[in-house]
């Protein structure tokens, strides 16, 4: 899978770095990564990206994004299980199916 950089943050005056990387053969799908400051990946997982994100991220994503990085951050028990700093480059499981 290639993939391309949509978003870019950095939390806790840089302790915190998180990057959603756009799926290029799914412009609607993307890997959320929550690494700390050393680079090590804690959080690895597949998010929605609306409009495909080719002019920049939608805000409702944004916000969702931030939502779910300080959750992950502030409760470990929300992070998902990976193996050690796993690339975006990683074919990421499909999303699971929303009602």
């Amino acid at each position: 899978m290639s993939t391309h950089e949509v978003w870019k943050a950095t939390l806790d005056k840089g302790n915190w770095v998180v990057t959603v990387h756009g799926d290029d053969d799914n412009w609607y799908r993307g890997v959320l990564l929550v690494a700390d400051k050393d680079g090590t990946v804690i959080h690895r997982e597949v998010v929605p990206i609306g409009y495909g994100a080719k002019f920049g991220p939608d805000a409702d994503d944004v916000r969702f994004w931030q939502e779910r990085t300080l959750e992950v951050i502030d409760n470990p028990t929300k992070r998902e299980p990976s193996e050690p700093s796993p690339s975006p480059e990683q074919e990421p499981a499909d999303p699971p199916a929303t009602a």
